[in-house]
């Protein structure tokens, strides 16, 4: 459970230094202005919620000498395992745009970018400097039906799927911890219930299984 001296008071962790008006089921917008937890850790929410569904995605696909068969060395592509890969490339830039890029919501997107990293200062470089190129046109082409079948924006080689393999795993790492660590300051303050607790975390602590 959560180490914190709070008083426990109808199921609620209530903080006697902090106004009752600060409550987790309040508004995004009512506390918008606070970066260090209010945002960060509805940011956080998003973001470690679609790790999580490309994660699903990364841990059934094939593998060949402990790497996962990449696109090109495909010969059938009818088939399930091929598609889960382009779903886990496709949902892993999209986890990779949230951090380093831009997060949806409002305004044009220098803003949106400038409060990502006003929020996310300590994204590793190898994280945020990931050459977008790697990537292709993945995620464009699975989610938006086209006239015909896109077959060669869908090729890329063993190189490219092996750093994003990389990728994945770094993100992977320090979303967890940054996760658990924020999670703690939330409940702290904004007098979150003990039990909400198991709507992200499992008996183990683990955060890899709320979709």
């Amino acid at each position: 459970m959560i180490n914190c001296d709070f008083k426990k008071v109808g199921g609620i962790l209530n903080n006697p230094n902090k106004s009752q008006d600060m409550s987790y089921l309040d508004n995004w917008e009512k506390h918008k202005s606070d970066i260090k937890v209010w945002k960060k850790f509805w940011a956080l929410v998003e973001i470690k919620r679609k790790w999580n569904w490309a994660n699903w995605f990364y841990a059934k696909l094939d593998r060949e000498n402990n790497e996962i068969v990449a696109p090109s060395n495909y010969t059938y592509y009818n088939s399930e395992k091929y598609m889960f890969l382009c779903l886990w490339i496709s949902l892993l830039r999209s986890v990779h745009e949230g951090l380093t890029e831009k997060l949806d919501k409002h305004n044009n997107k220098e803003e949106q970018t400038r409060r990502v990293l006003e929020v996310f200062p300590d994204v590793p470089e190898k994280i945020k400097n990931f050459s977008l190129s790697e990537f292709k046109d993945f995620r464009n082409v699975v989610f938006h039906c086209a006239w015909y079948y896109r077959f060669p924006d869908l090729e890329i080689g063993q190189n490219q799927v092996n750093k994003i393999d990389e990728l994945h795993k770094s993100i992977g790492l320090w979303l967890d911890d940054k996760f658990k660590t924020c999670f703690q300051e939330f409940v702290k303050k904004y007098n979150a219930p003990i039990n909400w607790k198991s709507n992200f975390f499992d008996e183990n602590n683990n955060s890899d299984d709320f979709y």
